[in-house]
Parts: C-alpha cells; structure tokens; sequence
C-alpha cells in the first residue's frame, strides 16, 4: 500500500516538479524497498530454516528407526530359522530313533 502511494506521487510529481525531488522521492523508495523486503525475507528464511532443521532432525530419527527395524526383523529372522532348524533336528533324531527301533523289532 505505501509503494503505490508513493508510486502514485512519484508519478504525480513527474508531471509537474523538478528533477532533483523526482531522484530524491526514488531513493527514499529504494531505501524504503530494500529494509521491507530484507525483513520479510529474513523471517520466511527463518521460518523455512526452522521447518528444515526439524525435517532433517525427524529424517534422522526415521533413518534410526529404519535401521532398527531392520536389525530386528533380520534377528528375528534368524532367530526363526535357528528355531526351526532345532525343531526339525529334534524331529529328524525322533525319527531316525524310531527308525532304529523299527530296524531291531524287525531283525527281532
């Protein structure tokens, strides 16, 4: 709102002042510019630093967590396997246990 308002008495004073107030009305436009946009730019860069900083900070915490996950499930995997492979000795030495006892009852 105040860039066009001094937009408007820029074009104003075009039509009917000097020269030097014409420069001068564009400086302090240029002075006015810069400092508004620098602060408004300054707290979306802040904002957006922020936002960044917990998003990596979160993407950290999920890479942890991946990581575990992956650990576990790779554990208990194994852990499965072994129990499985121990379950099936025992069924493996029951059964060749029978299998003897079948040899002597039938040798008998």
């Amino acid at each position: 709102a105040q860039v066009d308002f001094i937009r408007s008495s820029l074009a104003a004073k075009a039509e009917g002042s000097s020269l030097d107030g014409l420069s001068r009305d564009l400086r302090l436009l240029q002075g006015l510019l810069p400092d508004k946009a620098q602060a408004a730019d300054l707290e979306r860069l802040s904002g957006e630093v922020k936002d960044l900083h917990s998003s990596k900070a979160e993407a950290a915490i999920l890479d942890q967590l991946l990581a575990k996950d992956r650990t576990l499930s790779t554990t208990l995997s194994e852990k499965a396997e072994f129990a499985e492979l121990e379950q099936l000795k025992i069924q493996m030495h029951a059964l060749s246990g029978s299998s003897a006892q079948r040899a002597e009852s039938y040798a008998q």
